[in-house]
């Protein structure tokens, strides 16, 4: 099992190094906040923190850097929750697909809802 965990990516280097895409695409902050909220990886106070934030971009900003403090596996969730939600995180779906993100099988079983409120105009 040791050679299958050093040859996989660290979600939370992945975070790092493409934190300027992440921060300028991001736009469904709620359903990331609820997500992570609901998954234990945030508490209320972080999701606080977050929606005092002003700008989207900013928010986003903080999430990483929250996740990023929480260890690989918040790092993995917040990029399944990416890689779930679909509609919501549409812009991403090609850097998904370039970092070719598979989840893990604990992150994989984890629960994600898709509390994104323009899904209801999204086909």
């Amino acid at each position: 099992m040791g050679q299958v965990e050093e040859a996989k990516i660290s979600c939370l280097n992945l975070l790092t190094c493409h934190r300027e895409l992440l921060v300028s695409t991001l736009r469904s902050i709620q359903c990331l906040l609820d997500n992570l909220l609901a998954s234990g990886f945030f508490c209320e106070e972080d999701v606080e923190i977050v929606q005092r934030t002003i700008t989207k971009a900013n928010q986003a900003r903080k999430i990483l850097e929250l996740v990023q403090c929480k260890g690989e596996e918040a790092c993995e969730y917040l990029i399944f929750v990416l890689y779930k939600v679909h509609d919501a995180y549409i812009d991403l779906q090609p850097w998904l697909k370039e970092i070719n993100y598979k989840p893990s099988r604990d992150v994989g079983e984890m629960k994600v809802v898709n509390t994104d409120p323009s899904k209801c105009y999204r086909h």
